[in-house]
């Protein structure tokens, strides 16, 4: 009677590397000095040597988290969140894991914005379906000259002095509006 032999290897393989699986772990939860479970920080595996990034995830609604299948043979912890200061392990080797990190106390950041000064201007120039609005207000180049000075300057627009006409992109027939109000020029 001829016994296969692969029958018997495969199931000891499987088994061997659900075993080297099962090492590779890592758990923890995050917590607030409160006591809060904080959801949604950023947590990083990353290699000791040279910091890249071997797994992240978000902790879950109870600040909890958990990596399965760590290969790296040196690497450290770092959980982040915007409202706290960054948390680091130190260094975790191969050896250590599984590993269970237990509760993460995060400290509250003292980062916090005092004043936002949120400032906008109106471009000097600004072409509507309707209209070409000029705002010249803010642009000294134009301080002390009158209204036919300051078409005569702008883009696409033409002023004949003699006949008083002004011509817009080609245009006659235009009305100048100063401040929302029609003016005969």
């Amino acid at each position: 009677m001829k016994i296969n032999y692969a029958w018997l290897i495969i199931p000891v393989l499987l088994l061997l590397l659900k075993v080297d699986l099962a090492q590779g772990q890592i758990r923890g939860s995050v917590y607030d000095i409160d006591d809060s479970p904080i959801e949604f920080a950023n947590v990083l595996v990353i290699k000791y040597r040279d910091s890249s990034l071997v797994k992240a995830q978000l902790s879950d609604p109870g600040g909890g988290f958990a990596f399965e299948g760590i290969s790296a043979d040196s690497l450290r912890v770092v959980i982040s969140h915007l409202s706290y200061n960054t948390w680091e392990s130190s260094l975790l080797v191969r050896a250590d894991l599984p590993l269970d990190l237990g509760k993460i106390k995060l400290d509250r950041s003292e980062n916090a914005l005092g004043e936002v000064t949120i400032t906008a201007e109106k471009p000097f120039m600004e072409m509507r379906p309707d209209k070409l609005v000029v705002n010249i207000n803010k642009d000294g180049q134009f301080l002390g000259n009158s209204a036919f000075e300051i078409m005569e300057k702008l883009p696409g627009l033409s002023v004949d002095f003699l006949s008083g006409r002004i011509n817009i992109q080609g245009k006659q027939g235009s009305t100048v509006l100063i401040n929302g109000r029609a003016t005969n020029l």
